[in-house]
């Protein structure tokens, strides 16, 4: 799962390049505007149906899901008080955001009333709630990691969040704005 929150932290890095600022949006809409709407709706779903799968419960039917739930799950007896607190607290504030029901809503229901225009969703879906989330999250797994020996603190890791100084969003936004 940590691996997951990374690779999502990347994607909604690229995303905040690219999408973030009114400048690189301008940028790109006098470029391909029609393509670059289509990657944005793409990429938003993506994170929020990523972000929000890590939430789900532990098992669907027979299935069992890679979520907060699970890893909880499988560490039974090692889960400490504090762990199971801040647990709790994360699940509650992610339920505050709306991403999950934006999910449920709009994208796995196609529900009739929000794309009718009867009903409207106001999820607190930004780049700051987003980043936090996943910190929290991160930091969660860490500790269950820690507590059960299967990723200690002392472990270091080696991953990169963001794509290249020369191949990221604000790149590609330049080239496209130097064309």
């Amino acid at each position: 799962m940590d691996q997951l929150i990374d690779e999502l932290k990347k994607e909604i890095t690229l995303y905040q390049e690219l999408f973030g600022e009114k400048s690189s949006v301008g940028q790109l809409n006098k470029s391909f505007g029609e393509a670059f709407s289509i990657f944005q709706r793409s990429m938003f779903f993506e994170i929020v149906c990523r972000i929000s799968a890590m939430f789900d419960p532990a098992q669907m039917g027979k299935d069992k899901n890679l979520t907060l739930d699970q890893l909880i799950s499988v560490s039974g007896d090692k889960v400490t008080k504090d762990i199971q607190l801040s647990a709790e607290g994360l699940k509650y504030d992610f339920a505050q955001t709306g991403i999950k029901a934006a999910r449920n809503k709009i994208y796995a229901h196609y529900d009739l009333k929000i794309y009718t225009g009867q009903k409207k969703l106001a999820p607190n879906i930004s780049y700051e709630v987003l980043w936090k989330t996943l910190e929290e999250l991160s930091a969660l797994v860490r500790s269950l990691g820690d507590v059960t020996g299967a990723m200690p603190h002392s472990q270091v890791r080696h991953r990169k969040i963001k794509l290249p100084t020369m191949r990221n969003g604000a790149a590609l936004v330049d080239r496209i704005s130097n064309t």
